[in-house]
């Protein structure tokens, strides 16, 4: 088939080129910004344009196609064919492509015709810098406008406003990336990264590729790097794939990404049909079409994030001075000795934040992750947890690497489920750490009698923000763990979970708040009695005495800087919880106030809905 297209371009005087730009203002035509995009037209359209001849070959070529049984209607292959057959076509009319851009006035239009500006771009560097002008000027009367940005980086924006800044700034980074532009548009993209902060909202491979092109020719002014990955395996906004191995082998132009279309020709697929399909793609030489080829790395269905390569973000590192690394939710997996290395080599020297939650499949992964945190020299704040572990291994591994961080502020090793014995390793080295150790949060890992005597002796007195279970011990020992916290003066955040001894831990804080006198917010959780299913979490849970909630209740009146207040699985008596209101009201700067629903009465959860009470928050 593809030496009879040859033909008869050859017998037409015809290059492939010709057809491109000839087909290009009909493509240009069905994709205005202002309209839905058309791929049908009628044949007398295309002649009109350029020539019968040129219609006949496309069709063999499979460029364009008869639409049904109507000799009259002709189609594009698919739209994302298409898309680059415009975006070359306008690249190469530097007025037209003006034209072009000056229609699209939103960056809902921008991303629609995304693939026309990444075509565009990847033509000349030219056509890639009206493109990239036109994309900073959406970018600053829509993004960029009442903090959005800043509120971006923060995380603070709805799912649906995040998505769609990460998706315009994904596509400016690709228009980057096709066009080879080296440093050229460092100063425009810099502003998409306020103060150096790069967020990746559910990155994938493609994206994630154009921005490790653009961090190697960063300048070296990236200081804090986020990526989390919060995106459904099968989310439909999610288009891009994992197999960029056949593109690398066939054709070393641009990646076409197909629209939710071609998600749907994927799955109807019959597994026989692809593989022959398959089959014959591979065998075209590399000018063939690189949407189709797109199309069938698809037909295996939708990745996850944790098909993402990183390699190419991880290995710029070392053309940048990085501050701060967040890794959320993505499976380092393959990219792991990536990472390690890039540790090794000194690529991560002034890192100060580090935290890598649920980055690893295997406790081995995660002992291998944290043997390397002594090279992190500048470290502060360090955040691992939701990893697997080897018992026996991985904490104890990282206790020995952390006595080299001697600048360490911030530790946060939790939801590891991890026994008493692991903990104790890294209760042990709590003394030989940093001087300015000033939180700790070990939550959900398991404590025994032995644990909780060796933190009480070795918890640092600068601590002023600790987290941490209170399971699985005595009440003589639980008693004596909470009463020596009494001595941590500094203390401005605290949170005790699975206490079996609410009263105890009632009491215990009540006292301490006379000590702790910055103190701003505490929680405390009970573990309520494994009873019977049928019964209510009043049932299961103990009523905290009258005794215990005077001591708190005193205690509390007096305390200045108390801002928020959380109790979960505790019962309080109607009127001890109607006095508690009344206090959190009292509080000139008092933010909230946590408790779960299921642990009061009707004629409480009532009150907690009167419009007197808005800083109540019912879990």
């Amino acid at each position: 088939m593809y030496q009879s297209c040859v033909q008869k371009r050859q017998n037409c005087g015809l290059t492939q080129n010709t057809i491109i730009q000839e087909l290009g203002a009909i493509a240009v035509k069905g994709l205005t910004p202002t309209k839905t995009p058309t791929l049908v037209f009628n044949r007398n359209e295309i002649i009109k344009s350029s020539s019968k001849e040129l219609a006949n070959v496309a069709c063999a070529m499979g460029v364009i196609s008869q639409k049904d049984d109507h000799a009259n209607s002709l189609t594009f292959f698919h739209k994302s064919g298409q898309e680059h057959i415009a975006g070359k076509y306008l690249a190469d009319h530097p007025d037209e492509l003006r034209s072009y851009l000056s229609a699209i006035k939103t960056v809902y239009a921008a991303m629609a015709t995304g693939l026309v500006l990444i075509s565009a771009a990847a033509v000349n560097i030219d056509a890639a810098k009206e493109v990239m002008t036109s994309l900073m000027k959406l970018f600053n009367e829509e993004i960029d406008v009442k903090e959005n940005i800043s509120l971006y980086y923060r995380g603070k924006l709805s799912v649906d406003e995040t998505r769609r800044v990460q998706q315009f700034i994904e596509l400016c980074l690709e228009c980057n990336y096709e066009a080879d532009a080296g440093v050229k548009f460092n100063e425009m993209l810099s502003r998409l990264f306020k103060d150096g902060q790069v967020y990746c909202f559910g990155i994938q491979p493609y994206p994630a590729v154009a921005l490790g092109y653009y961090m190697e020719h960063s300048d070296s002014w990236i200081r804090s790097f986020k990526l989390q990955a919060v995106a459904h395996p099968h989310d439909p906004q999610i288009y891009y794939g994992p197999c960029q191995e056949i593109n690398q082998q066939i054709l070393k132009g641009l990646k076409i990404i197909p629209d939710e279309e071609v998600q749907q020709m994927c799955n109807e697929y019959k597994k026989e049909h692809r593989e022959i399909l398959h089959k014959e793609l591979l065998e075209l030489p590399p000018a063939e079409f690189v949407a189709y080829i797109e199309l069938m790395q698809r037909c295996e269905g939708l990745p996850s994030t944790s098909d993402t390569n990183l390699g190419p973000i991880i290995q710029s590192f070392k053309h940048i001075k990085l501050e701060k690394l967040a890794i959320d939710n993505f499976k380092l997996g393959r990219n792991l000795s990536d990472f390690v290395k890039s540790v090794d080599n000194g690529h991560m020297i002034s890192l100060t934040e580090f935290w890598a939650a649920s980055v690893t499949s295997t406790g081995e992964q995660t002992t291998r992750l944290v043997s390397v945190v002594d090279k992190m020299p500048a470290l502060k704040t360090l955040g691992i947890h939701r990893n697997d572990i080897e018992h026996g291994e991985t904490l104890p591994t990282l206790a020995q690497k952390l006595v080299r961080c001697t600048s360490l502020q911030k530790l946060h090793i939790s939801d590891y489920n991890a026994p008493a014995e692991d903990m104790i390793a890294i209760f042990k080295e709590l003394p030989r750490l940093s001087t300015q150790l000033q939180a700790l949060i070990t939550v959900n890992n398991h404590m025994n009698d032995d644990a909780a005597t060796i933190l009480s002796k070795t918890l640092p007195e600068t601590i002023t923000n600790l987290g941490i279970s209170v399971c699985d011990i005595s009440r003589q020992k639980h008693k004596e763990l909470l009463t020596g916290l009494h001595r941590l003066v500094l203390l401005e955040k605290l949170r005790l979970k699975d206490s079996p001894y609410p009263d105890d831990m009632v009491e215990c804080v009540g006292t301490g708040l006379t000590s702790w006198s910055q103190m701003q917010e505490f929680t405390l959780i009970c573990r309520p009695k494994d009873d019977r299913d049928d019964e209510t979490m009043q049932q299961k849970v103990p009523q905290i005495s009258a005794g215990a909630w005077e001591k708190m209740e005193k205690s509390l009146k007096s305390a200045r800087h108390i801002t928020g207040i959380r109790f979960s699985k505790i019962c309080l008596a109607n009127r001890s919880f109607t006095e508690l209101l009344e206090i959190c009201q009292e509080k000139e700067n008092f933010q909230y106030l946590r408790y779960t629903r299921a642990c009061l009465s009707e004629e409480n959860v009532e009150l907690c809905n009167d419009n007197e009470y808005e800083f109540v928050t019912l879990d």
